[in-house]
Formats: C-alpha cells, sequence, structure tokens
C-alpha cells in the first residue's frame, strides 16, 4: 500500500463510520458498504480496520441481528487484534454469540504467535477472558491450563 493510499483510506475511514451511524438502515447500509471496504483494503492497515471495527459493532450492538454478516465483518476487519485493544465484555460477546450460531471459531482464525487469552492478559483487557471462556472460543483444543480458570 502506497503513502497515498493510506493517507486517503485515514481520512475515508470516519466518512464510512458516520454514514452508516446516519443511516436510517444501518445493517443495510454496511451490507452496501463491506464490498467497498474489501475493495479499498481498508482491512489491510491494523490501525484503520481496528478503528473501523470498534465504531461499526458499537453502532451494530445490539439491534444488528445477522450473524454472517457480524461474523465475517469481525473476521475481516480483526476483531482478534480488536480484542487487544479495547476491554468490552459485552461487544465481546456479542461478536462470540453471532460467531458460535455460524459455527465460527475466532480463535483458529488468529495469526498471532500469542493466544487470545495471555494477549488479553498481557495487553490488560483481562475482562474478555470470561467472554473467551464462556463461549468456548479457546477450549476447542483442550489445553488444560484454561480449565481452571474461575
Amino acid at each position: 500500500m502506497s503513502v497515498n493510499e493510506c493517507v486517503y483510506n485515514c481520512d475515508f475511514a470516519p466518512l464510512i463510520v458516520n454514514s452508516i451511524r446516519n443511516a436510517e438502515n444501518k445493517v443495510e447500509k454496511l451490507r452496501r458498504y463491506f464490498n467497498i471496504m474489501k475493495l479499498l483494503k481498508l482491512h489491510k492497515p491494523v490501525s484503520i480496520a481496528i478503528f473501523l471495527f470498534d465504531s461499526i459493532i458499537q453502532i451494530l450492538y445490539p439491534d444488528c441481528t445477522d450473524s454472517e454478516l457480524i461474523t465475517e465483518f469481525a473476521h475481516t476487519f480483526r476483531f482478534s487484534l480488536w480484542i487487544f485493544d479495547n476491554e468490552n465484555p459485552r461487544l465481546v460477546g456479542y461478536v462470540l454469540h453471532h460467531a458460535r450460531r455460524m459455527r465460527r471459531n475466532f480463535w483458529r482464525t488468529h495469526q498471532r504467535r500469542i493466544d487470545l487469552i495471555n494477549g488479553c492478559m498481557i495487553c490488560g483487557t483481562a475482562g474478555n477472558v470470561r467472554k473467551l471462556l464462556e463461549y468456548g472460543t479457546v477450549l476447542s483444543f483442550g489445553f488444560p491450563l484454561y480449565l481452571f480458570v474461575p
């Protein structure tokens, strides 16, 4: 990505968020913008992806019930990195609830060397750990250390 594209995308992301926030039908507006955001590669720069995810998921919560849209949006716009920066168990539970309905496991799509639970503990977002455990995001591989966390 060139410098010009990055500057353009940094300025464009808040406009997308405001457009979705001000729309009468926010879910339909996100559906229309989702492919455009992917074509513009707004999910590539981490800071823009996390900004878009954080802003838009708060707009959608709790009214959007389209599990496919929420799960695809969370996966594309780096939910697994957002969870390290934002301690919001309510939104984490919301996303994981929809991911479970779609049988999507964010643990398996996470590409960092550190797992989601340890990442949350290190980054100071320990409030998200309970939701990760509640929705079984990390227990699918049976790592015994996490089985005894209260």
